[in-house]
């Protein structure tokens, strides 16, 4: 018989090289509905840089305020009494199995007949299936392929991204940009940098957490730390933010994510290309300090050797 096994989360920890940036200021205060951040921090060229925003606390503390970690059994709990829904309802009573519930694993067992009722059990393999996503959905975690070919659960990065446009608006009115309105690599070396320095943290073992260590972008600003995907996330928002149209990926590395551009680029950049489209990238995760288009050494081992994939932002 058929097993279904369930799906198993993997995570990884991030790297990075090379000098380390500084961030010299970090405050923030309570005003009414509002939280001032005020940050001063060093950039690529070792020059000071200042930033100043308010946030609406509603968001602050809002967004994504039911987002925590997953948990497999919980997940798997959920899909066992969906399944288990679906067979009570099915029309033919004669057809019998078992749905058995065991640790990282539920199993269809067939009984009572020697000819498996494979039209209930492939009822049942749908209804396992659409579980799992509306489980994954409803809290804010998605499926991928990652580059060993396996299938993963992480938080949706890109949908989070997505969620949090509105909330990070403030900060874009603050970026420094050419009056042509046009974004230019200054202004993402800006922002670039800010986030570098905003100090690294993976939180907790990530491969024991399952999500622990990821911050979304209004958790990681309150409480000023992150790893590479919460500050990919952060910086992916505050880009389309900038430029509503801009294409945009997220870049998983087996070890590590970064975040890639649609810009027009030079043969110098460090960039990949998908379905024809090219993407400048960039490593927000510091404390290394990397322009845009320059990458730490491991990430380009790993994106010279195309050990990466990459999910589009809607």
């Amino acid at each position: 018989m058929r097993h279904i096994l369930f799906i198993f989360i993997c995570f990884s920890v991030c790297y990075s090289t090379g000098l380390s940036s500084k961030q010299l200021l970090f405050e923030k205060h309570k005003l009414n509905r509002q939280t001032q951040f005020n940050y001063v921090w060093l950039n690529h060229q070792q020059q000071q840089h200042k930033l100043s925003f308010s946030l609406s606390n509603k968001k602050l503390f809002g967004l994504f305020r039911k987002f925590k970690l997953y948990q497999p059994h919980l997940a798997q709990r959920f899909v066992y009494i969906q399944m288990q829904k679906a067979l009570s309802q099915w029309p033919n009573k004669k057809q019998r199995v078992k749905i058995i519930s065991r640790p990282n694993d539920l199993k269809i067992v067939a009984y009572g007949s020697t000819q498996p009722p494979q039209e209930l059990i492939n009822h049942l393999l749908q209804v396992q299936a659409q579980a799992q996503q509306t489980y994954l959905a409803r809290n804010t975690y998605s499926q991928m392929t990652n580059t060993f070919g396996s299938k993963v659960v992480k938080p949706d990065h890109m949908r989070i991204a997505k969620e949090s446009l509105e909330f990070v608006s403030p900060i874009v009115e603050h970026i420094p940009q050419e009056q042509s309105g046009y974004i230019t690599r200054d202004s993402i070396n800006y922002v670039l940098s800010w986030i570098q320095s905003i100090p690294y943290s993976a939180l907790e073992n990530r491969s024991d957490s399952m999500g622990l260590g990821f911050n979304p972008p209004n958790k990681l600003l309150f409480e000023n730390q992150g790893d590479c995907d919460s500050k990919s996330t952060l910086f992916a928002a505050i880009m389309r933010a900038f430029v509503p149209n801009l294409g945009i990926v997220m870049v998983y590395l087996p070890n590590h994510a970064m975040v890639g551009l649609q810009i027009p680029y030079s043969q110098k950049d460090e960039y990949i290309e998908i379905n024809g489209n090219y993407y400048v990238l960039a490593e927000p995760t510091g404390p290394a300090i990397l322009p845009l288009a320059e990458i730490g050494s491991e990430s380009k081992r790993a994106i010279d050797a195309g050990s990466f994939t990459a999910e589009s932002m809607p």
